[in-house]
This record gives structure tokens, C-alpha cells and sequence, in this order.
């Protein structure tokens, strides 16, 4: 049985360490502005020198803590709005349906779903903007 991994920002969220609070700060005033990428990179930079002992936390894992771990309200909203932009790009690409004769038709029932995401991302840009 493999031992669990913690996650070294989890471990420390809320803590004494004024420099991991001081990181955690850093990611959610500027998840809105740089790729989640570009901070995890920043902050994997930046974090060995306040880690203890033989800790590290690797990219993917601050990624990771980014997406999936961080329940603050504008990285939530924020990861959310990127994956529902995402979603609206594919479904947008897949509503052309290219035929034999090489014209191209709509589908529309994907064009509503489509639709139906951009709505929500309003949404969210606009919970974004009200903070």
C-alpha cells in the first residue's frame, strides 16, 4: 500500500508560515490575471526556500492545488470559467459537421449546448467582477 501524498500548500494553508501564506496570497490576487501554468511556475520557483527538511512540491502538484485543492472562492470561479471556455472552443469546433459534397452543416443541438456555455461563463465573469 502506498503512502498518501499530502499537499505541501494544503499542509501549510492557514498556517504560521509567513511565506506560504504570503504564496497562497500571491495565487489567488493574480489567478484571474496569468495562466494557471505561469503561476505554478512562479510559485515553484519561489516556494523550496520556505519548505522544511526534505519537502518539495513539484509543478504538476501546485497545479494540482490550483485546480482541485483551493476552495477560495476566485480560484474556484476562475478554474471554472477557464474549463467553461474551453468546453464552449471544442463545442464550437464541433457544431461544423463537414458533408461528402464538402459543404458544412451546423448541428444544431451542439450550437445550443454551445450557447448554453458561454451563458454560464458570462455568468461566472460577471460573479468575478462583482467581488
Amino acid at each position: 500500500m502506498q503512502a498518501r501524498e499530502t499537499c505541501v500548500l494544503c499542509k501549510y494553508a492557514g498556517g504560521s508560515n509567513s511565506e506560504i501564506n504570503d504564496v497562497q496570497k500571491y495565487i489567488l490576487e493574480n489567478i484571474s490575471k496569468l495562466s494557471v501554468d505561469e503561476i505554478a511556475h512562479q510559485v515553484h520557483d519561489v516556494l523550496p526556500q520556505y519548505l522544511v527538511g526534505d519537502e518539495c512540491c513539484s509543478h504538476a502538484s501546485i497545479v494540482e492545488h490550483i485546480q482541485e485543492h483551493s476552495q477560495e472562492h476566485n480560484v474556484v470561479l476562475c478554474t471554472l470559467l477557464r474549463d467553461v471556455r474551453a468546453l464552449s472552443r471544442d463545442l464550437l469546433r464541433s457544431s461544423r459537421v463537414q458533408r461528402e459534397d464538402e459543404s458544412l452543416d451546423v448541428d444544431l443541438r451542439t450550437v445550443a449546448v454551445f450557447f448554453k456555455s458561454v451563458e454560464l461563463a458570462a455568468m461566472l465573469s460577471g460573479r468575478l467582477n462583482d467581488k
